[in-house]
């Protein structure tokens, strides 16, 4: 399905910039439906070799990056809560893929206020699961995001 989707237009010569961000953003919110339509209810693995397929092709599309931003870590909340918040050695590795697809795939979002937004959510996660190393980076990642925001005129 991805593959089929992710051909560009076949001719953009003669598009003006406004059209072809239009073009873009349009896309976007369409690539963002679909892929948000996809779930493969318990299987939460599929879910996440999905979304990495998904980040590998449509990572030009903010829309769409930030949609598996949100299921990445939604995917490591729905694995600790089917495990009743008791993690074997199996489940807490799968939900520290989840937080580290999301960590992987964050900065390149363009607007670093959803960066931050998604580094906090993905804080709360990785300490919801009790992945303590992976908050800690999670929390330097965001202070320093602070920081640069707070620097910036």
């Amino acid at each position: 399905l991805f593959l089929m989707i992710r051909r560009p237009p076949r001719s953009t010569q003669g598009v003006s910039s406004a059209a072809s961000d239009v073009y873009k953003r349009q896309t976007g919110n369409l690539l963002r439906d679909v892929i948000s339509k996809i779930d493969f209810g318990r299987d939460l693995e599929q879910q996440l070799k999905i979304l990495n397929q998904a980040r590998g092709i449509f990572i030009n599309f903010d829309q769409v990056t930030d949609l598996l931003i949100q299921k990445a870590i939604q995917c490591a909340e729905s694995c600790l809560r089917l495990v009743k918040y008791r993690h074997t050695r199996k489940t807490l590795g799968f939900a520290k893929m989840c937080i580290s697809f999301a960590v992987i795939t964050i900065p390149s979002l363009k607007k670093q206020e959803s960066q931050l937004i998604h580094y906090i959510r993905a804080l709360q996660s990785a300490l919801s699961n009790n992945l303590i190393s992976e908050t800690d980076s999670l929390f330097r990642a965001a202070c320093n995001l602070i920081n640069n925001l707070m620097c910036v005129p």
